[in-house]
């Protein structure tokens, strides 16, 4: 097809239904089959690339899974010694009585501020 052939469109189309109409049964048949064949095979393309994402998806979600099992694994473990009572301490303190005297501490040195007695007031302004 040329480039001055875009002006012929409507020459062409008229052109193509006079040779299809030419064309034996049998030789039409066909060429109804090679259509069919054709939209088939963009079918199968397309389907082609469904399963091609799918399986990718399917691959990512394995490995998030496997990571997730993971994780699992490791909680299980902490919670299995904290059964035993073997546990990983957040605070620096050797026993429980530690623990409580500096949680009085800090409990006692929050309350100070509020308990002072000469805490300014405001001041009410006349204008």
């Amino acid at each position: 097809m040329g480039l001055f052939d875009v002006f012929r469109v409507s020459q062409i189309k008229k052109e193509n239904e006079r040779l299809k109409s030419l064309m034996t049964p049998e030789l039409q048949q066909i060429d109804m089959q090679l259509s069919k064949l054709d939209c088939l095979n963009i079918e199968v393309q397309s389907v082609e690339r469904k399963v091609n994402q799918l399986e990718s998806q399917k691959q990512k979600l394995y490995i998030d899974i496997k990571q997730a099992k993971s994780k699992l694994v490791e909680i299980n473990d902490e919670v299995l010694m904290q059964e035993f009572g073997l546990y990983k301490p957040k605070y620096a303190f050797s026993n429980s009585d530690h623990y409580k005297e500096r949680l009085d501490i800090t409990r006692q040195s929050q309350k100070e501020p509020v308990s002072y007695t000469h805490l300014t007031l405001p001041t009410i302004c006349s204008v």
